[in-house]
């Protein structure tokens, strides 16, 4: 069972998004793109459950790029489905040949591809290495569809022109208004489907149309408000910055008296700092001079003591030299 992923490869922008609502309704996983080159860096990093390749691109065709696919041993497992509005045995045999799982014809049939969808899931269509088996392609599966499909017109060989010989019981006549009418039938049906394709891509652009008109509202929307909003600040801003200055110039006033009444107290404290050192300095004048006075009076006192007292010696020296003359008479 393959993955519910798909990869779309094709340069038309209705058929990549016809094929992807398609995909989308069978709850497939789509990545679109429009060129080889862009979906060689998707697979660098992704690995999709399925392709569906475009057969005609500009600049390279469909089977050279499912080629280098198949020779690339990280895709060359990955199923293909070459989309293209040729059909026939030998279109298929070129596309089996480059190594196609199945074709899916352009414009797509809702029918066909839920039937090539369902073989992939159930393992019923050729790998890619079976793909280049002498089998014939598969472009419809063999069991019965799951709802009705309409028959394609039966091709008739008709030697040199003439008209192929009539089953017993019916008459030339009858088998080419059949012929016309399965190629009416066919030629409408595929009418129908480009109508349908045209139709959905219609449906997409009012769409996108629409959702452009609903994004450039909102973006209008957006735009006046971010403008009342940029207004609105400004307005703030201004009454901010007023509020502001108007502060500024309040502080600037207190500081300034309070300037004023630290200066004059500054100045008080001075005044009576030099009042209280000269003071002190008085009293240290004063206090020097009494102990000096204190000084020199003990001084003077000392002084006096020390004479007494040598005189006190002298005479007392006198006297033993006295007392001794007269003892040795």
């Amino acid at each position: 069972m393959i993955g519910r992923s798909a990869l779309v490869i094709d340069d038309s922008k209705s058929a990549r998004f016809a094929l992807r609502r398609y995909l989308e309704g069978y709850r497939y996983q789509v990545e679109a793109v429009e060129s080889a080159d862009d979906a060689m860096r998707f697979l660098e990093g992704s690995k999709p459950g399925v392709i569906f390749l475009d057969h005609v691109m500009p600049g390279v065709d469909g089977f050279t790029v499912l080629r280098n696919l198949r020779a690339n041993v990280d895709t060359a497992r990955i199923p293909v489905v070459i989309c293209s509005s040729n059909e026939g045995p030998e279109f298929n045999e070129m596309a089996r040949a480059a190594g196609a799982n199945c074709v899916l014809q352009k414009p797509p049939n809702p029918e066909q591809l839920y039937r090539i969808l369902d073989d992939l899931e159930r393992g019923e269509i050729p790998s890619a290495a079976q793909a280049s088996a002498p089998a014939p392609l598969l472009t419809a599966p063999p069991n019965v569809p799951r709802f009705p499909v309409a028959a394609r017109p039966a091709s008739v060989p008709t030697p040199n022109g003439a008209v192929a010989a009539s089953p017993p019981g019916t008459g030339m006549a009858g088998t080419s208004e059949d012929a016309i009418r399965e190629q009416l039938e066919s030629r409408m049906k595929r009418v129908s489907q480009g109508l349908f394709v045209q139709f959905a891509e219609i449906k997409a652009t009012v769409a996108h149309l629409a959702s452009q008109q609903t994004k450039l509202a909102e973006q209008t929307r957006l735009a006046e408000q971010t403008q009342s909003a940029r207004t609105e600040l400004r307005t703030e801003f201004r009454n901010g910055i007023d509020e502001t200055n108007q502060a500024l110039r309040l502080m600037t006033s207190r500081i300034e008296g309070i300037e004023r009444e630290l200066f004059s107290q500054l100045t008080a404290m001075r005044t009576h700092v030099d009042a209280t050192l000269q003071l002190h300095a008085d009293r240290v004048t004063e206090i020097v001079q009494s102990a000096r006075q204190a000084a020199a009076e003990e001084a003077q006192v000392v002084a006096e003591r020390t004479v007494m007292a040598a005189a006190l010696r002298i005479s007392d020296q006198l006297a033993d030299a006295i007392l001794g003359a007269v003892g040795r008479r």
